[in-house]
């Protein structure tokens, strides 16, 4: 499995599950030419996936695993609170949360995520949450 075929399944899930959504943030994929919202803008959020170390599988010579972090960015205008951060986050959490993705034979997992209230950044209000996932290479 290459990590083009990776990062583009897990990014899916996410555009998968922004979509499902009853109004939907704007959303700043890597390199994808979008623009953060003006400053004072109520709530974007910025997707990634960030590649780990491969190594030999334990359980084969011939194997590698892959690990990795799915993480979001969200940011809110100053002053308007974080209950709009963190609810997006606490649906981002229940979406990828112990899931997996099957795709062509292989899955990616993805483990617990972790939730990071970091606060004032500049002029926004902002909150990550990182996602570990792994996979197997054949």
């Amino acid at each position: 499995m290459t990590y083009a075929t990776v990062h583009n399944a897990i990014r899916k899930k996410f555009a998968d599950f922004v979509a499902g959504l009853g109004s939907p943030p704007v959303v700043e994929y890597d390199n994808a030419g979008v623009d953060p919202p003006a400053v004072g803008s109520d709530f974007w959020v910025r997707f990634m996936v960030k590649p780990g170390d491969s190594e030999v599988h334990e359980t084969s010579s011939t194997r590698a695993r892959t690990v990795g972090i799915a993480a979001v960015s969200i940011f809110v205008a100053l002053g308007k609170g974080d209950k709009v951060g963190l609810d997006f986050a606490d649906l981002f959490v229940a979406e990828f949360k112990q899931s997996d993705i099957t795709f062509g034979g292989a899955t990616v997992n993805f483990r617990t995520p972790t939730v990071n209230p970091l606060g004032r950044v500049n002029q926004r209000w902002q909150v990550n949450v990182d996602v570990p996932f792994w996979t197997n290479d054949a």
